[in-house]
């Protein structure tokens, strides 16, 4: 939940927990974390090692800002942005304290985003707004790396037409059902940002699919961010 929408008396569920969305309540899940009185007394360095002993996969260690945030929360401070914790956990990995020490066939899950890859808030929503010179999408997988950088509190990503390779509007290659099924597992909201008319003018079959997307609230086509804009405003 993005930090300035919580509150404290109506802590019920994981997901009430600042910074935490559906995809981190599954991973403190599988540590064995089902309500947020749980975190007390825990250690974030310690739930980061377990998480990456449980999955087999060497998670970005921003997922330590986020145990961080939540547990201070618990313990009674005010809730904050997880990257307000990224100084203190990098201060503290610098003395030589290992957060995890996964074996040696373990492989990153995440790439690093891209650096003019941007969080901002608009309309009370954190937003992953990427940038059109970064990683071509050409593959679920290439999904996945964007997702494994979003949900970090992100609710939703704002991704460059240009940044999907010209097969996710075929949709045939069914690479862009592939890539909005994940998005909706993960429960993160999707726009795509730009003109693709283009693409458009020759598939009635994409024509129909922006039309249903953007009559719902999960994934959207829009021609710019002040279009964006408006959209959340509608659905605040």
């Amino acid at each position: 939940m993005n930090p300035s929408k919580v509150n404290r008396q109506l802590l019920r569920h994981l997901t009430d927990l600042p910074n935490v969305g559906h995809a981190v309540a599954q991973d403190l899940q599988l540590l064995g974390i089902r309500t947020p009185e749980e975190l007390i007394g825990q250690n974030a360095y310690d739930l980061y090692e377990r998480l990456c002993s449980h999955t087999g996969n060497r998670h970005d260690p921003c997922m330590i800002d986020v145990f961080l945030s939540i547990i201070d929360f618990m313990h009674g401070s005010q809730p904050k942005p997880w990257w307000h914790y990224t100084a203190e956990r990098k201060a503290f990995l610098s003395q030589g304290n290992k957060a995890a020490n996964p074996p040696h066939d373990f492989q990153p899950t995440i790439k690093k985003r891209t650096m003019s890859d941007k969080i901002e808030e608009r309309c009370g929503k954190l937003i992953l707004v990427c940038s059109a010179d970064g990683i071509k999408i050409r593959t679920p997988a290439d999904a996945d790396d964007l997702i494994g950088h979003a949900f970090l509190g992100v609710e939703l990503v704002a991704l460059p037409a240009e940044r999907l390779d010209d097969s996710f509007f075929s949709l045939q290659t069914r690479l862009a059902g592939h890539i909005m099924q994940k998005f909706a597992t993960y429960r993160l909201q999707l726009a795509i940002i730009g003109d693709i008319s283009r693409h458009l003018a020759n598939s009635p079959s994409l024509q129909a699919l922006v039309r249903e997307s953007n009559a719902g609230q999960h994934i959207w086509f829009l021609p710019d961010m002040a279009a964006l804009d408006e959209r959340l405003q509608t659905f605040a």
